[in-house]
């Protein structure tokens, strides 16, 4: 079976089965959201992972019990007695606790310390929601093309259904930075790829004008998107296990990259959209472009207020 073909039998299944999966992209969307501000606790101190997999503060928040004892720079290595490891099994932060004992490393020094949780203060929850709400947005979108699109119009059906991806893996992805499980899996590894798709969706309106060399150019693109994914991955659930990093042979630092990538991706669609409105003659494919190009715009601006 040739690639059109499993193409054409993709887009029956999902035209299908189409109401089933918007709502369950939006129950995935919603309830990761909503877990941010309910049973991921507000411990209150901001924190990041190193390249190396390390739970490192960047800073506490203002009136909250970790001001005065964390500092800037301190490395969490257990909560609790549990040894912290970038996992996208567990939670980093077990729920349902009042309290948390941390064992910080800081300046050469090992310390103990207890700091209870608060509670959500307003600027935690517009933090937390805010990128929920974005995908809500994007889903949005994605869902009316999709219930709208008919069976056999699949330059529709391709544009909501990479939407709709889009929105959930945003979710999911700013879920995984607060620890909950499952969430890394369903976002980090397949944000590249989402990310060359939306930008190849600048090729569907009037896709006879492709030239050979932007095709070529896509292709190389989902080669290396599959290859970030992949060692992404690798990192997570081989290397930091194991106390190590691929940052530490390479000197690459995997979801640093990843980062950039998706970044370049989002800003070539524009870049393609209005390359071809430019070049090409006046038609009902280039109206589609104008038109795909300021919804470009208008869903890429909210990601880059994140």
């Amino acid at each position: 079976m040739n690639r059109v073909a499993l193409s054409r039998l993709f887009n029956d299944w999902a035209h299908r089965n189409r109401i089933f999966l918007i709502v369950a992209s939006f129950l995935l969307i919603l309830g990761y959201t909503l877990a941010l501000v309910t049973i991921t606790p507000n411990y209150g101190f901001v924190v990041r992972w190193t390249p190396d997999g390390i739970l490192e503060v960047l800073h506490p928040l203002p009136d909250s019990p970790a001001e005065g004892l964390l500092q800037s720079g301190d490395r969490i290595v257990a909560i609790d007695g549990r040894a912290v490891v970038r996992s996208p099994w567990h939670f980093a932060f077990p729920p349902g606790r009042d309290r948390y004992e941390y064992t910080v490393l800081r300046g050469g020094q090992r310390l103990q310390m207890e700091i209870p949780v608060t509670g959500y203060p307003f600027y935690v929850v517009r933090r937390r929601l805010m990128a929920g709400l974005v995908s809500l947005a994007a889903w949005l979108v994605g869902s009316l093309v999709l219930l709208f699109a008919t069976r056999d119009n699949r330059p529709a059906l391709r544009v909501g259904w990479i939407t709709l991806a889009l929105a959930v893996s945003l979710a999911l992805s700013e879920a995984s930075i607060y620890g909950l499980p499952l969430a890394w899996f369903l976002a980090e590894p397949v944000m590249p790829t989402l990310a060359v798709a939306f930008a190849g969706l600048a090729l569907v309106p009037g896709r006879q004008g492709v030239s050979g060399a932007i095709a070529w150019l896509l292709r190389s693109l989902y080669a290396v998107a599959v290859l970030l994914g992949g060692l992404l991955a690798l990192d997570v659930l081989v290397f930091y296990p194991m106390g190590t990093s691929l940052h530490r042979y390479a000197g690459v630092y995997m979801y640093l990259a990843s980062l950039v990538f998706i970044a370049l991706c989002l800003l070539l669609n524009p870049v393609l959209l209005l390359w071809r409105w430019w070049t090409m003659p006046i038609s009902s494919s280039r109206e589609q472009i104008r038109l795909l190009f300021i919804m470009t715009l208008a869903a890429v601006t909210p990601l880059a207020l994140l």
